[in-house]
């Protein structure tokens, strides 16, 4: 499959031609998955000029086999769990409660400094555009959509510029709208729908929810109020 994309900024930038229909609305809520789905959202708000903000998915690993993935945890105390791969690892309640706690806690730690220790901006009655670089198995956009759901928005839409089919039915069920740029057969893996796909830092995801805001404030006359725009 040859790439689709140079990088993020490109893909940001024709997904926000497809949501084009959202440019200027003033309930409109751009959200970036990080650390690589914030370097999409950041050209999309740009465009739209519409706020960013983050929505973290994170993903819960066994005790004593970190390679085993056990569920993931999203902003706001949402949880999913693997309950095949629990029962098959006999893992305690108490186990998993441990190993949430303290992902919950790097998470916070996580936004915190993307925020740069500012407050969230609210989603309630809202749009939402929920964003990522991709997905594969759609596990990570699932429980970030989870996560915006709790919130009551009015509306949720996630885009993204690569999905698999597999992914696509999933996330479907979670939002009211779904816009994706292609969808290949076989689907391998995101990256390989980029012609450069490098990993974004955390102080990289910072500077970019920072500069956006700090230009979408610009350009429509306002000023930060207590949120990250």
């Amino acid at each position: 499959m040859d790439p689709m994309f140079e990088d993020r900024f490109e893909a940001g930038w024709r997904l926000a031609d497809a949501l084009s229909d959202y440019r200027d609305r003033r309930n409109c809520l751009v959200l970036g998955i990080p650390n690589g789905g914030v370097a999409v959202a950041a050209e999309v708000a740009r465009r739209l000029r519409a706020p960013l903000d983050v929505v973290i998915a994170q993903t819960l690993r066994a005790p004593q086999e970190p390679v085993v993935t056990i569920g993931m945890i999203a902003s706001g105390g949402i949880r999913v769990l693997n309950e095949r791969v629990l029962r098959a690892l006999s893992l305690s309640s108490e186990e998993v409660d441990r190993v949430t706690e303290d992902e919950r806690r790097r998470l916070q730690r996580r936004e915190d400094l993307h925020r740069n220790h500012k407050a969230a901006l609210p989603v309630t009655g809202r749009c939402v555009l929920l964003i990522d670089n991709g997905a594969a198995t759609g596990t990570s956009v699932q429980v970030a959509a989870r996560a915006v759901v709790a919130q009551r928005p009015m509306e949720l839409a996630v885009a993204l510029p690569v999905v698999s089919p597999e992914a696509l039915g999933c996330i479907g069920e979670l939002a009211d709208r779904v816009i994706h740029l292609s969808a290949p057969q076989p689907f391998v893996a995101i990256e390989q729908s980029y012609l450069a796909f490098p990993r974004l830092t955390d102080e990289e995801v910072r500077h970019l929810l920072a500069e956006t805001n700090a230009h979408v404030n610009t350009v429509r006359g306002e000023r930060p109020n207590g949120g990250v725009l």
